[in-house]
């Protein structure tokens, strides 16, 4: 594999591992403007914002370690990775329900149900 095979390669791993976390939280920061906008408490949602940001966080770190490995000759995937595709894949499904059931509640809102 040349080097622009190798760069797909870590495209790919950092969207597995960084965009679900992304996603999920940008998913409860509109939740949150969207409660504070109705007078609603937003602590659950603040809390889930910094939780997909520390998800995000951790799995950028295992990114950038794994980056480090692989130019170094090595970067076995190891628990630390194991751990981080976890996170990337609790995080995608959280997203994914998150945007279905909003989905439907805006649908219901608007009539369009």
């Amino acid at each position: 594999m040349g080097m622009q095979g190798s760069a797909i390669a870590l495209m790919f791993l950092s969207s597995l591992l960084c965009l679900p976390p992304y996603l999920a939280m940008q998913m409860f920061q509109r939740s949150c403007r969207r409660a504070r906008r109705r007078g609603l408490p937003t602590t659950r949602y603040s809390l889930a914002i910094y939780a997909c940001l520390g998800a995000f966080l951790f799995n950028l770190a295992v990114f950038a370690v794994t980056v480090r490995a692989l130019a170094q000759g090595g970067g076995d995937f190891g628990p630390l990775q194991t751990v981080a595709v976890a996170v990337a894949w609790v995080t995608f499904w959280l997203w994914l329900f998150l945007a279905v059931s909003l989905g439907r509640n805006v649908r219901r809102g608007r009539g369009l149900r």
